[in-house]
């Protein structure tokens, strides 16, 4: 079964929007990183089922079933990407029309207040 596992990166135009925007706006820029990123991903919506460790004292023979994403499976960034998308959009951001790794945050004025990019 074909799984994707491409995740949209944020543009070196894209990039370079966000420093101008910074510098007309003399907003600081933060940079942050995800402890245990791929395990805050989407639920996995396909059986995916793993040997449990050798420290689990699982029964030999037994697997188990995941239930979010680990590094190294194909999708486990796409599925931290979704996430990540989804929150930001509940959050009230717009997602550009042009990279979907970069987000907007308006005030009720229309004014912006915030820029977010996501690289996973």
């Amino acid at each position: 079964e074909e799984v994707p596992s491409d995740s949209p990166t944020v543009d070196k135009c894209s990039m370079r929007l966000l420093l101008i925007i910074c510098e007309a706006e003399r907003w600081q820029l933060e940079s942050s990183d995800v402890k245990s990123a791929f395990l805050q991903g989407c639920r996995l919506e396909r059986e995916v089922l793993m040997k449990p460790p050798k420290e689990a004292n699982v029964p030999k023979g037994k697997l188990w079933k995941l239930k979010v994403p680990l590094y190294g499976l194909n999708d486990a960034s796409l599925q931290f990407y979704l996430k990540c998308k989804n929150v930001l959009i509940s959050l009230g951001c717009k997602q550009s029309q042009v990279d979907p790794a970069m987000f907007f945050k308006f005030n009720k004025e229309g004014k912006l207040i915030g820029v977010i990019i996501s690289h996973v």
